[in-house]
């Protein structure tokens, strides 16, 4: 209910073919968490030093590029495999009222902690290395990935491990602030008790580590059902920030 199914992308020894797993030391974990096949005596930093980039190994049960991304296949041959779901593990709301003489603030937060959401616009941005992943300027050589890194990643656009993210977020949904101007002008002699005007926002400011605009959005319709669920950022507009003024009028 409500998961996220695709392609893992290896992330230890254990992982590997089990016939391959006798060459642990040709694999290390990169910075972004992926075991990467890297031959023997060399690091995944090496890729530039070295020219490294684009060898492949040997005399395994299959062939690895140089520093990329392994897909997680099990020993059943399953490639398939559940990466993620939209479930959080719980959400929450307060709120809090402020009164002094004439002024009145109102303000309600509101949020989820866990659960994930699928960063689709993120993923599609990566098959013309147009994402900020594949933005190398500035890295230390040891560290930078040629664009075909991120195209592995891209994945054909199938649903895969690496565009899922955390969808855990806290969001000033409501400030509302409002002045009795009656509290400081007597307007009874214009046959008015109370005159109040405000202004009330919302969709303030969102808190989360998200990449994408709201981690609150999703997609419905059709197999994917309710956007609820399906919490997948394809290009959704998000929720958006308004405005409004208000004045109440005592007589």
């Amino acid at each position: 209910y409500a998961s996220f199914w695709g392609t893992k992308w290896t992330r230890e020894t254990s992982e590997l073919p089990t016939d391959d797993q006798q060459y642990a030391s040709q694999f290390q974990v990169n910075d972004e968490g992926f075991l990467v096949w890297v031959g023997e005596g060399n690091s995944w930093k090496d890729g530039i030093a070295k020219t490294l980039w684009g060898k492949t190994s040997s005399d395994m049960s299959k062939t690895y590029n140089w520093g990329r991304p392994i897909q997680y296949i099990d020993a059943d041959g399953e490639s398939l495999h559940q990466i993620g779901t939209s479930v959080p593990d719980f959400g929450y709301a307060f709120n809090f009222n402020f009164r002094f003489q004439g002024l009145t603030i109102y303000a309600l937060f509101d949020g989820q902690s866990g659960g994930n959401i699928y960063n689709r616009t993120r993923q599609w941005g990566a098959r013309e290395a147009a994402t900020g992943d594949a933005d190398q300027y500035g890295k230390e050589d040891g560290v930078k990935k040629p664009t075909i890194y991120y195209r592995d990643l891209y994945h054909v656009n199938a649903p895969n491990d690496f565009y899922i993210e955390d969808a855990s977020y806290t969001k000033l949904r409501e400030l509302a602030v409002k002045f009795n101007v009656a509290s400081l002008v007597d307007m009874r002699g214009f046959g008015i008790n109370g005159l109040n005007v405000g202004i009330v926002g919302r969709n303030l400011i969102t808190w989360t580590n998200y990449r994408g605009y709201d981690p609150e959005v999703g997609r419905g319709g059709g197999e994917l059902g309710s956007a609820v669920n399906a919490r997948v950022d394809s290009y959704t507009y998000p929720n958006y920030r308004t405005f409004s003024f208000t004045m109440d009028i005592d007589f």
